[in-house]
């Protein structure tokens, strides 16, 4: 039985590990044909940092195709060359998935002015560098849908990830921005919140007593992956497309028109 992905291309950044490849594996065992992405590539040293090449096998375990860029999403030119192997090995790129991203958990007082670029070419630019390198293909095919993962950090106010919350901020408002400018184009574009999602970047930012607070991705109140399966694949039905959307991933499928 044919998948809700089938014979669609997804791009995921940042899917050598945590939300990244759970949601290229599942959109791989849905049919999607992925574009696995990210910095680390190799053996897959099992300290956490994953690696291209091991994302690729998860989604071929599971009866998916998948292709491996290695990619730094804070380089424009990265951003091209990832959409540019999509397009030469599938001719069409219809989902992206804006996951890649940095965790820092200090103020402005802590933060030096290569720490505040590095989070925001990463964690802002990064997202308008693939939007802009995708959008060419999904408006001559007349549609596609773009997540961008935000977090409940852009709401922050307590001064502890400034650059961080700046950054998801942004992202929000590029959302809302740019859902309405490509509307007419029949693309969707949402960014969504996955919730307090347990990754390697919170481990590595957080007190260990605090890992409690926390969710593992396979932990069923964690609908990061259902909740973008759902808007990779209802994007092109009028009668429930959503656009222009931040919503979290915990109240999923409340937000389903």
């Amino acid at each position: 039985m044919a998948g809700t992905l089938e014979g669609k291309v997804a791009i995921v950044t940042g899917s050598t590990r945590g939300i990244g490849k759970a949601l290229a594996v599942a959109m791989g065992s849905d049919g999607a044909r992925v574009v696995v992405c990210g910095r680390s590539s190799g053996p897959d040293t099992g300290e956490g940092v994953g690696s291209i090449e091991a994302t690729v096998a998860d989604v071929e375990s599971v009866g998916g195709e998948a292709i491996g860029v290695r990619c730094d999403i804070s380089r424009e030119e990265d951003a091209a060359g990832v959409v540019a192997q999509a397009l030469e090995r599938w001719g069409r790129i219809d989902v992206l998935v804006n996951n890649a991203a940095s965790l820092w958990r200090q103020g402005i007082l802590n933060t030096d002015p290569d720490k505040w670029r590095e989070l925001l070419h990463t964690n802002l630019d990064g997202v308008y560098y693939s939007i802009n390198a995708v959008l060419p293909s999904m408006i001559r095919q007349g549609g596609g849908a773009i997540m961008s993962l935000t977090s409940g950090r852009s709401r922050a106010v307590d001064g502890k990830t400034t650059a961080y919350t700046v950054a998801k901020t942004g992202v929000e408002t590029l959302t809302a921005n740019l859902a309405e400018e490509v509307r007419e184009h029949g693309i969707a574009v949402n960014a969504i919140d996955p919730g307090p999602v347990l990754t390697k970047g919170v481990m590595d930012n957080i007190e260990e007593e605090r890992y409690a607070q926390f969710y593992a991705i396979d932990d069923e109140r964690v609908k990061i992956v259902p909740a973008c399966l759902y808007l990779a694949s209802r994007s092109a039905d009028p009668t429930r497309f959503l656009t222009g959307q931040v919503l979290k991933a915990s109240e999923y499928p409340a937000w389903v028109p």
